[in-house]
């Protein structure tokens, strides 16, 4: 029944609250792994029809949120009982949370000082809704202020923090939202919270204690973190778009190491594909981008809007069952940023792409230093470029390009996953085959450009030996390949994220919001950063393709797109590999 739903509830709060030493702290058991739910706000594909369809009146309150109580249940049914197309409910995946964000309320306190929910948004009495929620094992939250008035003008907490505390106990409420509009801000920001969170320690009801102040220092600060509540909003809200989102993803990025659990940093709501104006639209890259950023920072993720009228895109992309894991991994670990360990190049560029060449040895030292077996087998790589021998195409010409081994090329071999990149040195006879079928030989064409072609004992022009990391063409004048140079790019464009994760495993997050692909490589610092082995291999788990993509020793790259696209992987040494 609810009643004992109630009473478990309560004795799991008791039995996991702890008091953290060093000052007050919000004690009430909550918090273990990032919350996962709905908001009311940014409420999209909701229509001024949708208000009449569940019983709020058309002209009544903002589009941006659906708080009346026809609606809620219609989103506890669909969170409880629709199957979604990663094949689980919301609810399986562990979205428990209905929040109702700004206008669930009067604009005004009952005599005695109470909040009073709004009886044309809640005529069965909101406590009916609540109980419904509990009835399906879904919870509850509601939106205040710290301040005089919320955002929208309706009461605020100050001066009311016992009676608003004991006001959520008394229905029940599983989340209270605590925004910071109409209130000062500096060190009283903090006096401020604090008397909520003491008034909620002590209403008898475990609240998740959300705080929404918007700055980083609410983790970062002494006061703040687990100290003061289960969350802290560490960004502005994301209803601007794009650019709201990247400054959430760095803040968080800035305060990860606080986040833990009993506390987690909050940037703000989901986004839906064409939310904002401009350059700031949600594109489909950027609606997934903060999807896994969301999921690899552990932030509260809240999604939004009607769930039983978002296209199949949304609704495929916020069920991924492996992105949602990394979010709620059990170690609970903090993220960490490991960008400085991560090596960007850029794809497409005039040096790229063009025709392999061989030049007079020693010319370009650097350039002409390649590397075997590096970053998969096979595989020849210069480091001074980031880039390695390529068959354009899975044809004849050889060129340079970016080191793909996190995707398939030359579909239909019979060898290799990227055979096109993958060669073979031959110490009798002298020569360099491709893995291509056949197994065609690195052939030296008049021009000093190179290509594969069908091998030949006999051909001077498809004699070549490695040695001492040059690959040299065998003759009266030997000349050495030789990359060409790589452009600098901006890395102040992209961003890398890793997670340890349970079972030795990690999760590694590449963004590129620069306006050309990259390749991005996580060398063997960035495989240490995260805890990952550097010289057994390791598989790599493309989390939105649901499959293994490679498997590498100490380094893998990616190939991400520009414009804020992404991508996200799971690392597993191969004992423990799924």
């Amino acid at each position: 029944s609810v009643e004992m739903s109630g009473t478990r509830r309560t004795l799991l709060w008791v039995a996991l609250g702890v008091v953290l030493q060093g000052g007050s702290a919000l004690d009430n058991g909550l918090g273990r792994l990032p919350g996962l739910g709905w908001n009311s706000d940014y409420c999209a594909n909701c229509t001024k029809a949708d208000r009449v369809r569940w019983g709020y009146g058309a002209s009544q309150g903002p589009l941006t949120g659906f708080e009346n109580e026809g609606f809620i249940k219609h989103i506890g049914d669909v969170m409880h009982g629709t199957v979604q197309p990663g094949g689980q409910t919301f609810q399986e995946l562990g979205f428990t949370y209905v929040n109702m964000d700004s206008y669930w309320n009067l604009f005004t306190r009952s005599p005695s000082g109470d909040l009073q929910p709004d009886p044309a948004l809640w005529p069965s009495g909101m406590d009916t809704t609540i109980s419904y929620l509990h009835s399906l094992e879904l919870k509850f939250g509601l939106y205040g202020d710290r301040g005089s008035k919320d955002c929208s003008g309706h009461p605020g907490a100050d001066g009311h923090e016992v009676s608003d505390a004991n006001f959520m106990a008394r229905n029940k409420v599983d989340w209270y939202k605590e925004d910071s509009c109409n209130a000062a801000s500096g060190d009283i920001a903090f006096v401020e919270y604090g008397k909520m969170r003491d008034a909620l320690n002590s209403s008898g009801y475990p609240v998740w204690f959300a705080l929404c102040g918007w700055k980083a220092v609410f983790a970062s600060d002494p006061r703040g973190g687990n100290k003061i509540g289960n969350s802290a909003r560490i960004g502005p809200d994301t209803g601007t778009g794009w650019d709201a989102v990247m400054i959430n993803i760095r803040n968080g990025l800035s305060v990860s190491q606080y986040v833990g659990p009993g506390y987690w940093n909050d940037g703000s709501l989901l986004l839906t594909p064409g939310h904002g104006k401009g350059e700031n639209q949600m594109t489909n890259d950027r609606f997934r981008t903060q999807f896994s950023a969301w999921s690899v920072l552990a932030f509260n993720i809240l999604l939004v809007g009607n769930l039983s009228a978002l296209n199949p895109f949304v609704l495929e992309t916020w069920s991924n069952p492996e992105i949602i894991a990394v979010n709620q991994d059990p170690l609970a670990q903090p993220p960490v940023d490991i960008s400085e360990h991560v090596a960007v190049a850029l794809v497409s560029s005039n040096a790229w792409n063009d025709p392999a060449k061989m030049q007079e040895c020693g010319g370009e030292p650097d350039q002409q230093k390649w590397t075997l077996g590096k970053p998969a087998d096979g595989f020849f790589f210069n480091a001074a470029s980031s880039q390695c021998l390529n068959v354009r195409g899975c044809k004849t010409d050889v060129i340079y390009d970016s080191c793909v081994t996190n995707q398939l090329t030359c579909d239909g071999s019979n060898k290799s996953s990227h055979p096109n990149e993958e060669w073979t040195v031959q110490l009798q006879s002298p020569m360099i085959r491709s893995n291509l079928k056949g197994g065609p030989c690195l052939t030296l064409a008049p021009d000093s450009s190179l290509s594969v072609a069908p091998c030949d004992a006999t051909s001077v022009s498809q004699r070549f030996e490695f040695t001492d990391g040059e690959i040299k063409s065998v003759g009266a004048t030997p000349l050495c390949l030789t990359a060409a140079e790589s452009p600098p790019i901006d890395n102040s464009t992209t961003t890398s994220i890793g997670r340890p994760l349970k079972d030795g495993t990690a999760a590694i997050f590449f963004l590129n919001n620069g306006d050309a692909p990259v390749t991005m490589t996580c060398g063997p610092e960035c495989f240490a950063k995260v805890g990952m082995p550097t010289t057994t291999s390791v598989t790599v788990r493309d989390l939105w393709r649901h499959s293994v993509v490679a498997t590498v020793m100490g380094e893998f790259n990616s190939t991400v797109a520009s414009g804020g696209a992404s991508a996200i992987y799971v690392l597993s040494p191969t004992t423990s590999a799924q």
